[in-house]
């Protein structure tokens, strides 16, 4: 059976292995950005850190206490100074970290202000019963004491608790409803340690241990919450640029030149009209998925250069070059180099003529998809226009990276004008 001081030995030792535990967590969920607020980490670093310090201190003061010699004295005075001295810092960084998850938005810098005036406090009190021996006494058999006035360590810690009991307080109801009530569960811990450490020694390990699980707990909900937080803002994104394709001046085009054909030409301003209306449920279709088979996507520009050539008629020519269709990619990623293709490229042309040629291969890593053009080429772009098409490429290149790996790149033609080219990595295909 164990004795008292094997368990306080253990509950430290075991409260530092937890604290570092926590550590390499919150680095680990900094490192993949799921934790984006620096408050927050800054608030979790230097929690765990000052835990892991004084799961140290702790566990030399049960080894060292009633041991003889100089050495051990002198180890088990230094372990009793950072004991009183962490006790509350650990309050101090809690209480920054409550404040960094209670109210993200806002520093409260008053609230700071007070903490760390406490802390200092706290800090100069611990120095001073260090050297008049008023906090506590270290015997001649080399066993610690108690001193007469050791409730005044007390005081700083449990004034930082009870000022985040009233930022808590304040919080109420513009919190998320069980983050708000696992803080009270984790707060009501030190604050019931802090009294009862007055009337009994050596509950602070157990009630450490207690808190730091509730803490992992809680921070673990915290990383599933926030992941899909970022899952519900990527398809947030995702539905904005799907939406972003459909180019204002595109829609406003094609309407104007369905009104023109319901005078000259009726019928066909109904096969246009439908045209439009099956372009634009693929576009909405889009949003409900991620990735596509490349011969959807083809249909998907077949119909809006069907709908290019009811307002350019015979200026835009269009060829099909397709040697394979059997791979995925992101939705409505070709789309945008098709527009590029025709707008600063083919309409840049005498008269606005040019040839469109869209081209699938197959290599030995990849597919390999080319938008060409007989435009001017990128070069002959005015400023404006060559920025336009470089934040265009790039956004499309951040959607090939994120969906399958791929990537995407602008040449000038062999003659004459541009040949994007898109790569789709077979790795991801697998």
């Amino acid at each position: 059976m164990l004795d008292q001081l094997d368990w306080n030995a253990l509950l430290s030792g075991g409260t530092a292995l937890l604290a570092l535990v926590l550590s390499l967590n919150i680095a680990l969920n900094t490192r993949f950005r799921v934790f984006r607020k620096a408050r927050f980490v800054r608030g979790c670093a230097l929690l765990f850190f000052t835990l892991i310090l004084f799961s140290v201190a702790s566990l030399a003061e049960q080894l060292l206490d009633g041991r003889p010699g100089e050495t051990a004295r002198f180890l088990l005075r230094l372990a009793c100074f950072f004991d009183f001295l962490l006790s509350g810092l650990l309050a101090f960084s809690f209480s920054g970290l409550l404040l960094a998850i209670a109210d993200p938005e806002h520093e409260r810098p008053r609230v700071r202000a007070a903490l760390a005036a406490l802390e200092l406090l706290h800090a100069l009190l611990v120095l001073a019963g260090a050297r008049r021996g008023f906090l506590y006494t270290i015997d001649a058999q080399n066993v610690y004491r108690r001193g007469e006035a050791y409730g005044l360590s007390l005081i700083s810690p449990a004034l930082m608790l009870l000022l985040d009991i009233w930022v808590l307080l304040r919080r109420r109801g513009r919190m998320n409803r069980d983050e708000y009530r696992e803080l009270w569960g984790i707060l009501a811990i030190p604050f019931a340690d802090v009294i009862l450490q007055y009337f009994v020694q050596n509950v602070t390990p157990v009630a450490v241990v207690a808190a730091a699980l509730l803490l992992y707990t809680m921070l673990t909900r915290m990383q599933v919450r926030e992941l899909n937080r970022q899952q519900e803002e990527n398809l947030r994104l995702r539905t904005e640029i799907l939406l972003s394709e459909i180019e204002p001046h595109f829609m406003y085009n094609t309407l104007g030149a369905v009104a023109e054909l319901c005078d000259s030409d009726p019928a066909r301003a109904k096969e246009t009209t439908l045209l439009f209306s099956r372009y634009l449920q693929g576009v909405l279709g889009g949003l409900r998925v991620e990735m596509v088979p490349f011969e959807e996507e083809l249909k998907q520009l077949r119909l809006y250069l069907e709908l290019a050539r009811v307002r350019f008629e015979d200026a835009l020519q269009v060829e099909y070059q397709i040697e394979c269709a059997d791979f995925t990619l992101p939705t409505m990623c070709l789309q945008p180099l098709v527009e590029n293709a025709i707008r600063h490229g083919i309409r840049r042309n005498k008269g606005g003529r040019g040839r469109l040629v869209l081209r699938s291969a197959e290599r030995a890593d990849c597919w390999e998809i080319t938008v060409s053009d007989n435009g001017p080429g990128p070069d002959a772009l005015k400023k404006p226009d060559r920025e336009s098409l470089r934040v265009g490429l790039a956004n499309v290149g951040e959607r090939l990276r994120l969906g399958c790996g791929g990537s995407v790149e602008l040449r000038a033609g062999a003659g004459q004008g541009a040949v994007a080219l898109v790569r789709i990595p077979k790795k991801r295909e697998e």
